[in-house]
Order: C-alpha cells, then sequence, then structure tokens
C-alpha cells in the first residue's frame, strides 16, 4: 500500500513511501483485477484502457494517462488511441483544456523516468487536444466568472505549445501555420470576447507575429469599449506580458486612451483594469511603475508611491471623485462656485 507519494509522475519529487501488508481484501482485489488481465501490467493497462473509455471528458483521460505513466505503462492497442481520438472530438468547454494540454505536453516531453516520454499514445491525445481547442477558441460565447481564469490558462497552455512548435520542437500532427492563421483570423474577429481577442493578440506576439505590436494592442483597445478594454487587457497581460508591460510606447499609449475616457467610463472599467495588472508579478509591477513615473516626468517619486496600500477600494475613491465633480458642476450652474 503506497502511504505517500505525488499522484502526478512529474509531481513533487520522486520520493514514495510504501507499507507492505496482506489484507483480507487483498484477495478479493486480486480476484476482481485477473478479470482484465492474468498478469499485473496486462490487468492495470485493461482497466485504464476501461476507464479511459468511460472518461466523462478530456480531464478524466489526463488523469488516467498519469495514472499510466506512475504505473510505467507506455504502450496501448491502436483501436484505443483511435476512440481516444474520437472522444477528445467531443469535448465542448474551452475552459477545460487548459490543464489537460499543460499534463499531457509535460508528459510528452519530460516524463523519461516512466517511459512515457515521446509514446504514441500522448503524441496522438495531444495532437488530438490541440486540434480540439484550436476549434474550440473560436466560439464566439463568454466565459462565466468561474470559468474566468481557466479560460485564459486554456489560452496560455496553447500558447506555450505553439511557441515552442515555433522555436523548433517537432509534433507531427500539429500545423503550425495552420494554427497561426486561425489565429490571426481570431484577432480581427469583430464578434469575437473581448477577452479573447486580448489573449489572441498576446499569443501572436509569443509567436513573434509581425502584425502582432504594441501598436496593434492599442489600436484594438481603442475599437473597444471601455467596459470591454478591461477584459482585453486581461487577455493581453496574461499571454504577453513581457512584450507589454514595461515597453514605453504601450504604457504611453494606454495612458492617453485611459485620459480620453469620461469619469463614468474610468469608473466601470477600473476593476477590470486592477485585475488585469494582477498578471504582472511584484518586479515587473514595480518596473512598470517606475515607467509610469517617467512617462509623467515625476522620476523623481519613489515606485513606493505608485504602489501603495488603499484604505479603501479604489473603485470607491474614483466613484467620489466623479460625485464630487458633479457637485461642484452643480454649484458652477447656479454661480455659487467658480473655477
Amino acid at each position: 500500500m503506497r502511504q505517500q507519494g505525488s499522484t502526478l509522475t512529474l509531481a513533487g519529487n520522486g520520493e514514495e513511501h510504501w507499507k507492505l501488508t496482506r489484507p483480507l481484501s487483498q484477495h478479493a482485489a486480486l480476484i476482481e483485477a485477473a478479470c482484465f488481465g492474468a498478469t499485473l501490467q496486462e490487468a492495470a493497462r485493461h482497466k485504464l484502457e476501461a476507464d479511459m473509455l468511460d472518461a466523462g471528458g478530456i480531464g478524466s483521460i489526463t488523469t488516467c494517462l498519469s495514472q499510466a505513466a506512475l504505473a510505467g505503462l507506455a504502450s496501448f492497442s491502436q483501436q484505443l488511441l483511435e476512440q481516444l481520438t474520437l472522444l477528445i472530438a467531443q469535448e465542448n468547454q474551452f475552459a477545460e483544456m487548459g490543464q489537460a494540454l499543460e499534463v499531457l505536453y509535460a508528459l510528452w516531453r519530460l516524463d523519461e523516468i516512466s517511459g512515457m516520454q515521446g509514446a504514441q499514445i500522448l503524441q496522438t491525445t495531444l495532437c488530438a487536444a490541440i486540434d480540439r481547442t484550436l476549434w474550440l477558441c473560436e466560439s464566439n460565447g463568454r466565459p462565466d466568472e468561474k470559468e474566468f481564469h481557466a479560460h485564459l490558462h486554456s489560452w496560455q497552455a496553447l500558447c506555450h505549445i505553439l511557441r515552442d512548435l515555433h522555436s523548433g520542437v517537432n509534433l507531427s500532427g500539429v500545423s503550425l501555420s495552420a494554427a497561426v492563421a486561425l489565429l490571426e483570423r481570431r484577432s480581427q474577429a469583430i464578434h469575437a470576447p473581448a477577452l479573447d481577442r486580448g489573449a489572441v493578440l498576446g499569443a501572436l506576439m509569443r509567436l513573434e507575429h509581425p502584425n502582432a505590436s504594441a501598436e496593434a494592442a492599442l489600436t484594438m483597445l481603442a475599437q473597444l469599449s471601455p467596459a470591454q478594454s478591461g477584459e482585453a487587457l486581461h487577455g493581453l497581460l496574461a499571454l504577453a506580458r513581457h512584450q507589454l508591460a514595461c515597453q514605453p510606447a504601450f504604457i504611453a499609449g494606454f495612458s492617453s486612451h485611459l485620459n480620453q475616457l469620461s469619469d463614468a467610463d474610468f469608473t466601470n472599467a477600473l476593476p477590470d483594469l486592477r485585475a488585469a495588472m494582477a498578471w504582472l508579478p511584484p518586479r515587473e509591477r514595480g518596473t512598470l511603475a517606475h515607467q509610469v513615473l517617467e512617462h509623467y516626468q515625476l522620476a523623481q517619486l519613489p515606485v513606493s508611491a505608485l504602489q501603495m496600500p488603499l484604505h479603501c477600494p479604489p473603485q470607491a475613491i474614483a466613484h467620489h471623485q466623479q460625485l464630487e465633480q458633479q457637485a461642484l458642476a452643480s454649484l458652477q450652474h447656479w454661480g455659487v462656485f467658480h473655477v
């Protein structure tokens, strides 16, 4: 009986703790396992095959493949490979693809210890998962709040794989040029959710696409409503924060974009804009603050001036500033106050 150890073959430090026992249930378990095969290896393989075919989605299939890696089982029947391809093609949730892509790709590339590195079953399921992810990313459905980060995780996992293919990793069965063409088309889809448009443009930046630049990002943000710009910035920074967050041209252009918003629009967009900035780690956030101070010619101020915690939510401050402006406008209208 295994008392301690990771449930994923690539997680942890590889240390496991086992205890040898002979409980009465062991005999029943062995008799039950004999229905799947004459040896432990064959029984485990056939049991995992049955579990994969009964899986309720790509997440369950990925879990079974992780268990196969722990058991050192890398070879499966061709019939199973064909059936798994069909099962993955039935997945209808883009948000479910991120974790699966991450695990499958890591096993296919890195799991040399268990013998799963480059295994045919992983290559087949990985190619099918990438193909399905590319198909699902063209959906115009906006993710709800619960799926928001899982949705972005799927974009990140897909972008990571495409970036490696762009750098020379060979994965037969996946066409990088076709994937890039799809991303180009998606970035121009005006009916696509703002989150997806931002993520697609960020992915193209990571892939060093000639038409994906800070100027293209600013153009896209200018085309969106204030309520949508925060979501688009989410996608951009989640996928291409290194390419954007510390680039003076983007900071200057985005600052100009914010200055053109009315007080009401800025107040409505502020929560999403702040949430998008949460993708920046502390050091990058400090670099961004320094760039902002330089843009406004306030470089003499410490970076902490833009990073101090506030005593109340920023959107509340913006809302009360808006009320103050309205009150001053009313006083000026009645001649009580003059600017």
